[in-house]
């Protein structure tokens, strides 16, 4: 555990560093998605409680689905409490987080989609409807492009390098 000391020389080196620092420039955009994240996650709960209720004669596998969509939602939603406690404490374990987060989210999406798909796949041939039509595809689509922009720029950005540093 570092010394008080040692964290004002961490500080002020990083005052010192060129280049920009600080809460500021792009680094506000995962902040933005850290806070709306669960807000989204936690707004479509009623859906899936209303899925598992008595109106819908769900499989077993359709069942199974549901509750593992929620439970990722659920999950989703409580890692960006504690991301926004690193970040803000401009902590260095924040940037490691950040990815494995969304490396996580991304490859949790894929188990989702495909589960989702094996198990309602009866439903959509007998409809006619697609699965890739719901916006499944543009949500693995933009989960794929998120982790990968956030990815390379959390370990390339100066002002990463420079804001996170205790």
């Amino acid at each position: 555990m570092p010394t008080l000391e040692q964290l004002r020389a961490r500080d002020y080196h990083a005052a010192q560093s060129k280049g920009p620092t600080g809460l500021g420039g792009w680094l506000i955009l995962p902040m933005i998605g850290m806070f709306l994240t669960p807000a989204i996650n936690l707004w479509s709960l009623p859906e899936y409680f209303s899925l598992l209720g008595p109106d819908y004669a769900l499989t077993t596998q359709q069942t199974f689905a549901v509750r593992f969509e929620l439970a990722q939602a659920l999950a989703m939603s409580a890692v960006p409490i504690g991301l926004l406690v690193l970040f803000f404490n401009r902590k260095r374990q924040f940037p490691p987080a950040h990815i494995a987060w969304q490396v996580v989210n991304l490859i949790w999406t894929l188990m989702v989609s495909a589960l989702t798909y094996s198990a309602f796949r009866e439903y959509h041939e007998a409809t006619g409807a697609s699965f890739w039509d719901d916006g499944t595809g543009s949500t693995l689509a933009g989960q794929l492009a998120s982790t990968c922009i956030w990815t390379g720029y959390l370990l390339n950005s100066t002002r990463v390098r420079n804001t996170f540093v205790r």
